[in-house]
């Protein structure tokens, strides 16, 4: 996609604008009602590093969800959790380091590579039948949690352990640009 200044799509349930720069696709999924910001490749040749943001209004506080996903045990909390802003919304952060699973296969039909993790606490924002794994075996996580009113806005950063400070530094630049104009 070209450089610029992007709306999220109508169907997002909160009005979000941000600036892209080179390099990125967006990977919509009305369905599963989140909007993603993907590059890089996997084992797959699919996106290796992943700007992911979903809406929440039934899950609770920004503080409930950062302790759900401590309690997550196929992903390490790296560090402590840090206060977040994203548009003048206040929230928490935390990065963590997601656990290999050597044990699954993979689904090559699902684009789904061997070795990585299914992260079940991300599954409660999908609709249905959708599930949410890591896109490579050793990928680290940034997860950033804001309340927005009575909804939570929360945005899930991966890529693989050895891109991960490049690409965090890449997409800090992205989220410094959000803004939420009136719908």
């Amino acid at each position: 996609m070209p450089a610029g200044l992007y709306r999220l799509p109508v169907w997002f349930d909160m009005p979000l604008m941000l600036e892209v720069g080179e390099g990125w696709r967006v990977m919509n999924e009305e369905q599963a009602r989140l909007f993603a910001l993907a590059r890089g490749q996997n084992s797959l040749n699919n996106p290796s590093e992943w700007i992911v943001f979903m809406t929440a209004s039934s899950v609770g506080s920004a503080e409930g969800l950062m302790a759900q996903f401590l309690e997550e045990p196929t992903i390490v909390p790296l560090g402590e959790p840090m206060v977040a802003d994203l548009a003048g919304y206040a929230g928490w952060q935390q990065d963590f380091a997601v656990l290999p699973n050597s044990d699954y296969p993979g689904n090559v039909n699902d684009d789904i590579p061997a070795g990585v993790q299914i992260i079940d606490v991300v599954e409660q924002f999908f609709a249905p039948g959708f599930s949410w794994t890591s896109s490579s075996p050793e990928a680290q996580l940034r997860l950033v949690v804001v309340n927005v009113g009575d909804t939570l806005l929360f945005v899930y950063l991966e890529a693989p352990h050895d891109q991960f400070a490049t690409f965090v530094a890449d997409a800090n630049q992205i989220l410094q640009t959000l803004e939420m104009p009136e719908p």
